[in-house]
């Protein structure tokens, strides 16, 4: 029998899964990693303390890139600019880790409810940057996509749920020999999707979701249904 989702979570690494993910299926769970860049060790680090450090502290690289001090997250719609100099102040880092920290609450639970479909987009993800899409330097493998599975279950109390792993071809350096979790299903994208807009391709990503071994139950309370919840006011 097919798993039955009902709650779809993004896991970045970038902005285009929660946008793709909600123009296909209609809604996503309000995830802390919907518009932030995300880099797989960032993840790791993030979900490993429970998001107790989400905007707490940032430094700024390249005078750009907002990154997180704690676990290396790049809130690239977080604070308000000038030109595109992020304006970081005592009010702006208050707004960041409320915002978020309420998302990751939001985010945990839905996800001990169980149904839940994470996706990840993209491997390594180093150096945190929205565009152009990096190249992974070093393999992505097995271990690092079990990892993930073994810290999802243990700290969200749960193991009622899939993860779907896309590698963009060119992009994403693969090294899986078949032992990978059971819970997880790997899927690839063209490098075209970072050819068009932010958002991606949607021919693309249509082909993709429509070939999966799921059932969808969309509609959740938990969810949202349009592509910027309430809580995103900071995305531009």
């Amino acid at each position: 029998m097919p798993f039955q989702v009902k709650h779809i979570v993004s896991l970045g690494a970038w902005c285009q899964v929660t946008y793709q993910l909600r123009r296909f299926f209609g809604s996503s769970v309000s995830s802390p990693y919907d518009w932030l860049v995300t880099p797989f060790d960032a993840l790791s680090k993030s979900i490993q303390d429970e998001g107790r450090q989400l905007g707490q502290a940032v430094t700024v690289r390249d005078e750009v890139r907002p990154l997180c001090f704690h676990y290396g997250l790049l809130y690239h719609h977080e604070f308000p600019t000038s030109g595109e100099i992020p304006i970081i102040s005592a009010q702006s880092l208050l707004t960041c880790e409320s915002k978020l920290k309420h998302k990751y609450r939001r985010m945990a639970e839905a996800i001990r409810s169980g149904g839940t479909l994470f996706v990840r987009m993209g491997g390594h993800a180093l150096p945190a940057f929205p565009s152009p899409y990096v190249t992974d330097q070093i393999p992505f493998t097995d271990g690092d996509v079990n990892k993930l599975i073994e810290l999802l279950e243990r700290r969200f109390n749960c193991a009622d749920f899939r993860l779907l792993f896309i590698n963009i071809e060119g992009r994403t350096n693969m090294d899986i020999r078949n032992e990978a979790d059971g819970r997880v299903v790997f899927r690839s994208l063209p490098s075209s999707v970072e050819t068009h807009t932010w958002m991606g391709n949607n021919e693309d990503w249509d082909r993709l979701l429509l070939n999966l071994p799921f059932t969808i139950a969309t509609g959740s309370g938990s969810c949202v249904m349009n592509p910027y919840d309430e809580t995103d006011a900071a995305f531009r």
